[in-house]
């Protein structure tokens, strides 16, 4: 929901509101319902006081300056709004075989920090969990943790994660426009992360695919490769799925 920044001299937490409802010019005015989550965050965990700054964001890369102009009700002022910079110059799609335990979570959060666009939990053939009733609530959850990485790491944005898929389903529906990376183990050694980002073309969108701890099987891989993915070694060493995934982005943020 919010993170911290040192900016101009003072503390600034972040939140993302939807400000549809609002007309946004420097002089207006925010007031807060009590059933928004971030009123209460404002009030019982940071306990703001009047006169305390803050920053909006429409989650659409606009942020806006406020100071706190009264408590109840709990009214923001904005002294004026400008674009968010801090989003990528392309867009990375994070397609994540379902880990075991929370790890998952881990793994959503880093990976909005790092700056992913979007996330998509695939099932795959070696992956120990599988598709349950209990998704909606899990893809939830995801979100919130998704939302509060991109308050802490004052994105642009919120990504979306999306609903978990299976693997079949999922090869039959995805974009063509997407430059396709998978990170797999039996990989040649020589097709590298750097060898595929070099043939990266301007402002492509990027997807990116981490298999589960057992990684993908050899049907996976071979209809990979069939749809032109790229096949990547990240190294002589074995990652577990949640290290691959964000040293994965890490690499490709860092040499794009």
């Amino acid at each position: 929901m919010a993170g911290i920044v040192l900016l101009q001299g003072l503390n600034m937490p972040k939140y993302f509101v939807d400000l549809d409802k609002f007309d946004e010019r420097p002089g207006q005015v925010l007031q807060l319902d009590k059933r928004d989550p971030v009123y209460h965050h404002l009030t019982q965990v940071l306990r703001v006081r009047v006169g305390d700054k803050i920053i909006i964001c429409d989650g659409h890369c606009i942020d806006y300056h406020c100071h706190v102009e009264t408590l109840t009700p709990l009214v923001l002022s904005i002294e004026s709004y400008r674009e968010c910079r801090t989003e990528l110059p392309f867009k990375i799609t994070l397609y994540q075989a379902m880990p075991k335990a929370d790890k998952m979570e881990w793994i959503v959060q880093k990976a909005v920090e790092l700056g992913v666009h979007a996330i998509v939990p695939v099932y795959t053939t070696h992956c120990v969990v599988r598709l349950s009733k209990s998704n909606g609530t899990k893809t939830a959850r995801y979100q919130k943790i998704a939302e509060s990485a991109a308050g802490q790491s004052m994105r642009g944005i919120i990504p979306v994660v999306h609903e978990p898929v299976g693997w079949d389903n999922l090869i039959k529906t995805l974009p063509d426009n997407q430059f396709m990376i998978t990170a797999y183990e039996k990989a040649d050694p020589q097709h590298t992360l750097m060898t595929a980002v070099k043939s990266i073309k301007d402002a492509q969108d990027i997807g990116l695919w981490i298999g589960p701890e057992g990684g993908f099987s050899l049907k996976e891989a071979e209809a990979m490769e069939a749809a032109e993915f790229n096949l990547v070694s990240l190294g002589v060493r074995i990652l577990r799925t949640e290290t691959a995934a964000i040293a994965t982005l890490a690499q490709i943020v860092v040499l794009l």
